[in-house]
């Protein structure tokens, strides 16, 4: 007996020996797939199916490829942060989520530092002091989509 089938999406491949499909689908979308048996005989069966490949949640991102650790030392103006000084951080115009998920910032260990706030939009606002401050940050898109960094905060 042999077994064929007909068209797959991107990224599948059939193997009549096994009568397996494999692979990693690359397109989102539905495809009908028809799969044909043949015998010796040359007599054929055939039967058709729906096969649906839903996207998956990408974890939210920074725009310019940074991971691990945010360090921000200058600001807006192109200024040194110095001690004394107000610190407004848009973290929400620095990082992306591929699939336009409402992003929501937290503090997973409570550890934001004397003296300033992170706001659940991404806003990280206080007064730097005489010490450079770190802490870590996770972004969530609320669909299972998570990144996690460390927020460093230099003070020249």
């Amino acid at each position: 007996m042999s077994l064929s089938v007909s068209t797959l999406p991107t990224g599948l491949t059939f193997d009549g020996f096994t009568g397996t499909i494999s692979g990693t689908p690359t397109v989102a979308g539905t495809t009908t797939v028809t799969v044909t048996a043949t015998d010796s005989a040359g007599q054929t069966i055939t039967d058709t199916f729906d096969l649906v490949v839903t996207n998956v949640n990408d974890a939210p991102v920074f725009i310019d490829g940074t991971t691990g650790t945010f360090t921000f030392d200058e600001q807006p103006d192109g200024s040194t942060v110095a001690n004394g000084e107000p610190v407004v951080v848009q973290l929400a115009t620095l990082i992306s989520d591929e699939e336009g998920d409402a992003l929501t910032f937290s503090a997973p260990n409570n550890d934001v530092p004397a003296g300033f706030a992170l706001t659940l939009g991404g806003v990280f606002s206080g007064i730097a002091g005489a010490a450079d401050q770190s802490f870590d940050i996770e972004v969530s898109d609320g669909n299972g989509g998570l990144l996690s960094f460390t927020f460093e905060l230099d003070v020249a």
